[in-house]
């Protein structure tokens, strides 16, 4: 997971390269990317929990730094479109 921390652009190719390079095993580029996934919402969160803190966030600029006005834009019920700080 140290390694998703410090470089989430990290490859699946990479991390099969890492893996056999390390300890002699070799895994499929499958279990790369999914093990890539696991770590990269342990260390990251999901990405529908981080749009639901998205939210709360932009709820909290509004309230709380008046002159402010923050406003985010979806396309519909599950996609984001805009962020904007007015």
């Amino acid at each position: 997971m140290d390694k998703i921390r410090d470089n989430p652009r990290l490859r699946p190719k990479d991390i099969v390269s890492d893996f056999k390079g390390s300890y002699g095993l070799d895994i499929s580029y499958w279990n790369a990317w999914f093990g890539k996934e696991v770590a990269r919402i342990e260390v990251h969160g999901s990405d529908e929990g981080n749009y639901a803190i998205l939210t709360r966030y932009v709820e909290s600029i509004n309230e709380t730094n008046p002159g402010s006005r923050c406003v985010l834009e979806f396309d519909n019920e599950t996609t984001m479109r805009n962020l904007y700080n007015l």
